[in-house]
């Protein structure tokens, strides 16, 4: 059914079917990259934790310092100040959070744009 569809439409369809197949790929890479950062997440959390349970922070803090993610850069601006004031590492966290937020949003601002521009 959809082949003759597709044959009927000519050469018109031949790009359609390239960036029908570009996209599909951009999907996949997009969704294997968020659950490997998920995954990551997942394990620097598990590391931090066992390293804590010990009451090792400068263990849990080397841990955070090698690793990239947003989520290991939170933990470490916490673990900084882990053991002066529990009021000053909890701002850090905030503080932390609240410019990884406003990065990511940035983002999907540059990404919406990006989609609505390419309709136009």
């Amino acid at each position: 059914m959809m082949t003759k569809l597709y044959f009927q439409g000519g050469n018109f369809m031949l790009p359609i079917l390239v960036m029908w197949i570009f996209g599909l790929i951009i999907g996949f890479v997009k969704l294997f990259h968020l659950l490997r950062a998920e995954w990551q997440s997942r394990q620097v959390m598990r590391n931090v934790q066992s390293a804590l349970r010990e009451q090792n922070v400068r263990a849990a803090l080397a841990i955070c310092e090698t690793q990239k993610d947003p989520v290991s850069t939170i933990l470490t601006a916490g673990l900084i100040y882990a053991n002066d004031n529990i009021a000053d590492a909890e701002k850090a966290v905030t503080k932390c959070g609240q410019y990884s937020n406003g990065v990511a949003r940035a983002r999907y601002d540059l990404a919406g744009f990006i989609i609505v521009a390419a309709l136009m």
